[in-house]
C-alpha cells in the first residue's frame, strides 16, 4: 500500500500505510534510529470491496498487492516485529506474506491459532493467506510489561478478544496506537484505559494514533444499555430468541449468558467458530460451562467437554428454556436441510437479534438481505442491532483525558478532519 501519512516527532517517524481518511486497512510503520516496528498489517474494506463480490474473489495476495488492498510486504523487512491489535481481517490482512525474519506479535498467540489459523489454513480460496506460515515465530504480547523493542501492549475492550493497544517508548518520545477499542466495556475483562496508564506509570504521551470509526457516523450504535434491554424484552416477549454473535465476540457472549441467567434460560451454542470460547470461559468461569449446551447437530464436537443437546429433539420443541447463539447463515443452513427432508420446524413467535459489530465497510448487503427474507419464512422476526466494538463520539473526550496527548493522528476513520477538530476542542 502506498504512504497516505508521514509525522515526525523528536526523530522517530509515523508512517501510516493504511487506515487514514478510511475504515479499515490499518497499517502503521514506526523508525526510530535502527529500530523499525510495524501495528497492524490489515486489508482495506475500502478497496476490496470496489473489485470483488459474489463469485469474483482475490486471485491471492499478488493481484491484492498491485491494488492497494493489503500491505507491500517489504514493509515487514527489516522490522524488528509485527504487533498485530486484534484479529479482524482488517487489522491481520494476509500474514503469510510478512517477512519470515519478522516475528508477528499478537495479543494471545493460542487465541490466534485456534480462531485464524483453524479457520483459515485449511481454505481452498485466498483465506488460506490469512494465518502465518511459520506459527514459532509468532508471540504472546506481554500485558502492561515494557518488551525487548521498547512496546508496552495495553489490554482493551472489543468486540473482538483478546485486543490490544500499544505503546512505544522511544528514545525521544512516545507513541500511542490504539487498534479498535470500546470505552465502556460489555463485560468488565481489563482495567480501563486510564487504570492501565496509572499502572505502568505513564501520566501523557506525545503522539496518539487513535482510531474513530463512529466519529462523524450518523448512525449511532446501540449503547450497552440498550442492548441490556432488547434481549431482555426479547426474552420477555418471544418464546424463542436466536442471537447471531460475531466468532470472536467473546464479551457478548459473556453478556448474553448474564442476562439468560437472570431469566432462567440456559445457552445453546449453534454454530462451530463459537466453540473455541467454551475453552476460554471453561478457564476464566468454570461454573458458566453447567448451563451452556452444544448443538449435536453440528459435524464436529466441541474442544472441551460439554452438555449436548438436539435442537430438533429438544430445543425447538422448549424455546421458552433456551437462548440459542449462532452464526445466522450457519442455523438457516439447518433449518433448510430439515424443511428439505420434509421435517417442518414451528419457529412461530422466535426473534433473532443480528449482531453488528462492525460498520458498513465488514457487511454483506445482499446477504443480509436473503438472510432476513430465509428467517421470515421459517417464521422468525429478524432485528438487526449495531453493537459497536469501538467507542462512542461523545466518549474521544474521555480517551484525550487519559492519555493527554501533544499529538494526534486519526485513523480507521472517514472523518480525520473533524476528529482532529474534536481534539482542539478537548485538550484545551
Amino acid at each position: 500500500m502506498k504512504l497516505q501519512k508521514r509525522v515526525e516527532c523528536s526523530g522517530i517517524a509515523i508512517e501510516i500505510y493504511g487506515g487514514f481518511g478510511e475504515i479499515g486497512g490499518n497499517c502503521i510503520v514506526v523508525r526510530e534510529g535502527d529500530r523499525k516496528l510495524v501495528f497492524d498489517y490489515g486489508i482495506r474494506y475500502s478497496v476490496i470491496r470496489r473489485f470483488y463480490g459474489g463469485r469474483i474473489e482475490p486471485l491471492g495476495p499478488a493481484e491484492m498487492i498491485r491494488l492497494d488492498i493489503i500491505p507491500n510486504p517489504t514493509l515487514t523487512e527489516d522490522a524488528s516485529a509485527l504487533y498485530i491489535s486484534h484479529l479482524h481481517l482488517d487489522h491481520v490482512g494476509l500474514l503469510s506474506t510478512v517477512h519470515t525474519s519478522t516475528a508477528i506479535v499478537f495479543p494471545d498467540r493460542e487465541a490466534a491459532k485456534i480462531t485464524i489459523g483453524a479457520w483459515y489454513e485449511r481454505s481452498s480460496r485466498w483465506l488460506s493467506y490469512v494465518p502465518p506460515r511459520f506459527w514459532n515465530s509468532t508471540l504472546s504480547a506481554k500485558p502492561l510489561i515494557q518488551d525487548e523493542n521498547s512496546v508496552i501492549a495495553i489490554p482493551v475492550s472489543h468486540s473482538a478478544y483478546p485486543a490490544t493497544s500499544y505503546l512505544y517508548i522511544g528514545n525521544s518520545a512516545t507513541i500511542f496506537y490504539s487498534g479498535d477499542l470500546r470505552v465502556q466495556p460489555l463485560v468488565q475483562l481489563y482495567p480501563l484505559l486510564e487504570e492501565s496508564f496509572e499502572k505502568i506509570g505513564i501520566d501523557s504521551i506525545d503522539v496518539a494514533v487513535i482510531e474513530g470509526t463512529n466519529i462523524g457516523n450518523p448512525i449511532s450504535p446501540v449503547t450497552k444499555t440498550g442492548f441490556e434491554d432488547i434481549v431482555k424484552n426479547s426474552v420477555e416477549t418471544f418464546s424463542g430468541v436466536i442471537i447471531s454473535v460475531d466468532p470472536h465476540d467473546f464479551e457478548s457472549l459473556l453478556y448474553i449468558y448474564t442476562i439468560a441467567e437472570e431469566n432462567n434460560r440456559d445457552i445453546v451454542i449453534a454454530s462451530e467458530r463459537i466453540f473455541w470460547m467454551l475453552k476460554i470461559i471453561s478457564e476464566t468461569n468454570p461454573k458458566y460451562i453447567d448451563r451452556i449446551y452444544t448443538a449435536l447437530e453440528l459435524p464436529r464436537p466441541p474442544p472441551i467437554i460439554t452438555n449436548s443437546i438436539s435442537l430438533t429433539e429438544e430445543v425447538f420443541k422448549n424455546l421458552r428454556n433456551y437462548i440459542i447463539i449462532a452464526e445466522p447463515v450457519h442455523l438457516l443452513e439447518l433449518l433448510r436441510k430439515l424443511k428439505v427432508q420434509g421435517k417442518e420446524v414451528d419457529l412461530t413467535n422466535t426473534i433473532a437479534l443480528l449482531l453488528d459489530t462492525e460498520p458498513r465497510e465488514a457487511v454483506k448487503e445482499v446477504e443480509n438481505k436473503v438472510l432476513m427474507q430465509w428467517l421470515r419464512i421459517f417464521g422468525v422476526q429478524p432485528q438487526r442491532l449495531r453493537i459497536s466494538g469501538h467507542y462512542q463520539p461523545h466518549q474521544l473526550k474521555q480517551i484525550i483525558q487519559a492519555l493527554k496527548p501533544k499529538q494526534l493522528i486519526p485513523i480507521h476513520t472517514e472523518e480525520p478532519q473533524l476528529m482532529l477538530k474534536l481534539f482542539e476542542k478537548y485538550r484545551s
